[in-house]
């Protein structure tokens, strides 16, 4: 089994699609005895979706006769997941109810907001890195002041405001990290989608006496495309982010979903392109319920293509990225007045240049 067709197998183990057909077609795969399980642990770890494929085999009762020392892998990544989910979603109601305190009412966003809302069938499936929280902008320096009175300290600087969010804070017995935004997106793309977008539409709900919100299921798939295709730059590189397009193939399937608002917010030919090569991968590789009109751009096809043809070839994205990073980071930062000032004193800051040097020897690795 080569290294494209263990990212296949793992594509459709992780798929939203229920279909007997799919069921089917797996396990004639998974009885030949010729998967490569190395390459789909390897892959599934690469992918940050190593936690969701035991949840998946379960599903589509899978589980038979495969690799012990690899399934022991899933299942045991499945399980600490779970474990840590669960503490990271009773830290987020308990963060729910010390921001109500201060008569705020906290929206959290991407990988909490779909924990929050009980997106996933299991809980294990999403791995997160931390805790989003989206804030009302005048409010967040009373936030931040108020955890860190309760705790809470700053871990290193991103550069706020000229960030869209506060500089991330911790304490020693929790899971994660938390991050108040002011915007769900960085300051050049705010376009797609702002402060007042996603609280205009929140659906606000009530757990455990915690009062909190949720972004409605178009602003999610909006923001997952933007972070996904823009902050990420997926598209450029031609990275298939499986963690990132599970996301979007389960919105798709979570209920009614207002397409022409989604469609609205990327209007612009370069942006429908990119919404196109998202959803055409969360449709192809993981049944995505996406019209298909929304993925079907010829050029998007070509350029989808190539992605896969980079997944058997894993050198080629990793040399792409390093050589466009620089050009990405330098626009940025002239984007938007706050960030070119900062940019004016980083100028200055001898520290700066280490650093920049070490992301783009970190990105080529």
């Amino acid at each position: 089994m080569s290294r494209r067709e263990a990212f296949d197998l793992l594509c459709g183990l992780l798929s939203v699609d229920e279909s007997p057909e799919l069921r089917e077609r797996l396990g004639h795969t998974l009885r030949s005895g010729a998967v490569s399980w190395p390459d789909v642990v390897a892959i599934a770890s690469e992918q940050w979706v190593s936690a969701a494929v035991w949840p998946a085999l379960r599903r589509k009762s899978l589980r038979g006769d495969q690799s012990r020392e690899a399934m022991d892998y899933f299942e045991g990544m499945a399980t600490l997941n779970r474990q840590r989910n669960s503490k990271l979603r009773a830290e987020a109601i308990e963060l729910a109810a010390f921001l109500n305190r201060l008569d705020v009412t906290p929206i959290f966003l991407k990988g909490s907001a779909n924990l929050l809302s009980d997106l996933y069938p299991d809980p294990a499936m999403r791995i997160m890195l931390d805790l989003d929280v989206l804030v009302p902008p005048s409010r967040v320096g009373a936030c931040a002041e108020a955890l860190q009175k309760a705790g809470y300290v700053q871990l290193g600087d991103v550069g706020f405001p000229a960030h869209h969010h506060y500089p991330p804070l911790g304490r020693p017995d929790a899971e994660a990290s938390v991050e108040l935004h002011i915007d769900p997106l960085d300051i050049e793309f705010r376009r797609f989608l702002s402060f007042e977008d996603v609280s205009r539409h929140a659906v606000t709900m009530a757990i455990d006496g915690a009062r909190l919100a949720v972004p409605t299921t178009w602003c999610r798939l909006v923001h997952g495309v933007a972070h996904t295709q823009f902050v990420n730059h997926a598209f450029a590189y031609g990275h298939l982010p499986l963690r990132d397009l599970l996301d979007s193939a389960l919105l798709s399937r979570s209920g009614p979903v207002d397409w022409d608002a989604v469609v609205a917010r990327f209007s612009t030919r370069s942006a429908s392109r990119m919404l196109a090569f998202q959803f055409t991968a969360a449709r192809q590789l993981l049944g995505g319920d996406i019209p298909e009109h929304m993925s079907s751009m010829p050029l998007d096809g070509m350029l989808f293509k190539r992605a896969l043809f980079q997944i058997a070839h894993p050198p080629i994205p990793l040399w792409i990225e390093r050589l466009l990073r620089p050009f990405f980071l330098l626009r940025r930062s002239l984007s938007h007045g706050a960030l070119r000032r900062r940019l004016a004193r980083n100028l200055f800051d001898p520290a700066w240049y280490r650093r920049q040097w070490r992301m783009v020897r970190q990105s080529g690795r």
